[in-house]
């Protein structure tokens, strides 16, 4: 009988053990934020060094949400929160 499971030094399972490793080393020791873009002067997007996660960031309400598909379409180029257009 033939089992459909991947050898455990594959890449495959060596990459999921990894992103494993990285996201409860974030959870015990926090993130290694970084900004990856600057949306307007109190918005930015910042990304875990360690984990790869990503936050929408906030100032004025100190807030920090997960950063998701809604987020980008808004600030992506030609959306409705396009830093180049959107004044605000």
């Amino acid at each position: 009988m033939e089992h459909d499971t991947k050898a455990p030094n594959s890449p495959a399972v060596a990459g999921l053990v990894e992103r494993t490793v990285r996201r409860l080393a974030c959870a015990v020791a926090g993130h290694q934020y970084r900004v990856a873009r600057r949306m307007n002067p109190g918005a930015r997007k910042l990304v875990c060094a360690r984990c790869g996660g990503a936050w929408g960031m906030h100032d004025a309400t100190r807030t920090l949400v997960p950063w998701d598909d809604e987020f980008e379409a808004m600030y992506a180029p030609g959306g409705p929160l396009d830093p180049a257009t959107y004044k605000g």
